[in-house]
């Protein structure tokens, strides 16, 4: 858990401030900078798609709660490698705003997609962790069985996501704020043509709100689905069925709602 705070910590030294998670009950980082003039889309959409899917960790539970936490940290410092990328490409000029505003925009769109696609990671590894834990304990023993259940609450609701968050959606998305709204783009009223620089700008805010609010709901009803299955495990250990099946057993009664 720990750990997760320093990587995170150096991945982001000199960011703002951190911001309390949402209440509501994300290989390596050497990545290519994101290209001018293309969406995040295509053949990356089924590469994270691909990575979503990837086979789930192995190991004892402590194992894999710490590959669970070291995937967290490395979607923020991937997506952080990416962002210094994109400073560096655009410069600090509003002609180097203007011509790869494109890139900004893949940029943002590569928050969302990479936070939803750790969110199914972690789904799928929790399940690995659930099975290491049943097999690498006394199920009957109940002060065993609690601890593992308080373990990954604290590792993945709380230490994981509350990072998580603390790092994309609170310091990336600073950054990206004062570098382009509050910077750039503010700078660029003294020197060009108001209206076109009040129309980029009022665009570069769209991005900037929108995609922020997407990474919100992502790594809130991410989230959720941990507290969901913690939930689960409780209930499976009050009813000593403390089994993967149990754990993640699907609700026979689904209500379609409009």
């Amino acid at each position: 858990m720990a750990a997760l705070v320093g990587v995170l910590g150096l991945a982001l030294a000199g960011c703002g401030g951190s911001q309390t998670a949402p209440a509501t009950t994300e290989t390596t980082q050497e990545e290519q900078a994101v290209d001018s003039g293309q969406a995040v889309g295509g053949n990356e959409a089924a590469d994270q798609q691909e990575q979503a899917s990837e086979p789930v960790v192995f190991g004892s539970p402590e194992d894999v709660l710490a590959s669970m936490q070291a995937d967290f940290s490395d979607t923020a410092q991937k997506l952080y490698d990416e962002q210094s990328a994109l400073f560096e490409k655009v410069g600090d000029t509003f002609d180097g705003y203007v011509n790869n505003v494109d890139a900004v925009e893949s940029w943002y769109a590569l928050t969302v997609s990479e936070t939803e696609a750790l969110g199914e990671r972690v789904l799928e590894n929790s399940k690995a962790y659930y099975q290491a834990v049943i097999d690498s304990i006394d199920v009957t023993d109940g002060d065993a069985v609690s601890d593992a259940i308080e373990a990954y609450y604290d590792a993945i609701y709380d230490d994981a996501y509350g990072d998580y968050y603390d790092a994309v959606y609170d310091d990336l998305y600073k950054q990206a704020f004062d570098q382009f709204y509050d910077g750039i783009l503010s700078d660029a009223f003294d020197t060009e043509e108001y209206g076109e620089v009040s129309d980029v700008r009022s665009d570069e805010y769209d991005f900037y709100s929108d995609y922020r609010s997407d990474v919100y709901d992502a790594i809130s009803d991410a989230r959720s689905e941990v507290y969901d299955l913690n939930s689960e495990a409780w209930s499976a250990y009050y009813d000593n069925e403390f089994t993967l099946d149990e754990i993640f057993r699907e609700s026979v009664v689904n209500i379609k709602k409009n």
